[in-house]
């Protein structure tokens, strides 16, 4: 079973171009969508994700996260924590004051991309030169490929390394339920 929840997060960051590869898969038209593309690479995935073309992809830590949404951030920014994950996930924990736009959706061949994120995120977020988006998911595998996916877009994105699984085990501030 653990083999198999990998292969979906492999598959996943793979279809987003981050994660080493020596072959490559069929991109769902999705992915294309979202303007993904896959790409043989052969380095280890380290603190930073490397997305398409060679690009680093920023990632903080929890606390590093915690700090920016409180005002740590020096920038006149909106700072937004954009929760990727689907809505059962995000009714069940979720960081005070995120917002909800799902990346990726089960399906019956394991984690695809929502056709549409990109466009819901342009429609909340049309100025991209006045957003901060701190990108978390459970882990911080389909956060790392959003990202990419809004970095390559043009806006200020930032994963957040270790998910909701992390800041909770970090003690740091949750909520549960219906958003109001």
């Amino acid at each position: 079973m653990a083999l198999r929840r990998f292969g979906v997060a492999a598959r996943a960051m793979i279809l987003a171009g981050i994660a080493p590869v020596a072959h490559s898969f069929h991109v769902p038209r999705a992915a294309v969508s979202w303007g993904l593309r896959t790409q043989a690479v052969s380095a280890p995935i380290t603190k930073r994700f490397m997305g398409g073309g060679g690009s680093e992809i920023p990632q903080v830590t929890v606390g590093e996260a915690q700090s920016i949404l409180e005002g740590g951030d020096d920038s006149a920014k909106t700072v937004v924590y954009l929760d990727v994950r689907t809505e059962p996930e995000f009714q069940q924990i979720r960081v005070p004051g995120s917002v909800l736009v799902t990346a990726f959706e089960a399906g019956p061949a394991g984690m695809t991309p929502v056709p549409d994120f990109m466009e819901k995120v342009a429609e909340m977020y049309p100025d991209k030169s006045a957003v901060k988006l701190l990108v978390g998911c459970k882990s911080g595998m389909r956060s790392a490929a959003a990202t990419s996916a809004l970095a390559g877009a043009g806006y200020d994105a930032t994963n957040i390394a270790g998910g909701i699984t992390e800041w909770a085990a970090s003690e740091l501030p949750t909520e549960t339920g219906s958003q109001a």
